[in-house]
């Protein structure tokens, strides 16, 4: 009997019973919410601003300050490759800021 191996399986289940594409999502709101961090500090991010979707590419980030939602779209290029570089892969486009 051939062992395979647990990192190999559990993506394969994900994709068997079409999950894996909400894993992802909220894998990659969990790492858009670490690179706001990482760009704009704990304190701030976490009273101000936090990602709160994902869809077809686009991270939603809801900012309730005028200025940090400025700053957001004006290092969008920023936070987008950082994302993906959490993520090790393509997966973000783009990011939507919103009140």
């Amino acid at each position: 009997m051939a062992f395979t191996q647990v990192s190999k399986l559990i993506p394969q289940r994900l994709r068997q019973n079409g999950v894996e594409r909400e894993v992802l999502a909220a894998s990659t709101i969990d790492m858009a919410n670490k690179a706001l961090e990482e760009m704009f500090g704990a304190d701030i991010t976490q009273q101000y601003a936090r990602a709160v979707s994902c869809k077809y590419r686009k991270i939603y980030v809801a900012a309730v300050d005028a200025t940090l939602r400025q700053e957001i779209k004006i290092r969008e290029k920023e936070l987008v490759a950082k994302i993906n570089q959490f993520l090790q892969k393509d997966w973000v486009d783009s990011v939507q800021v919103f009140v």
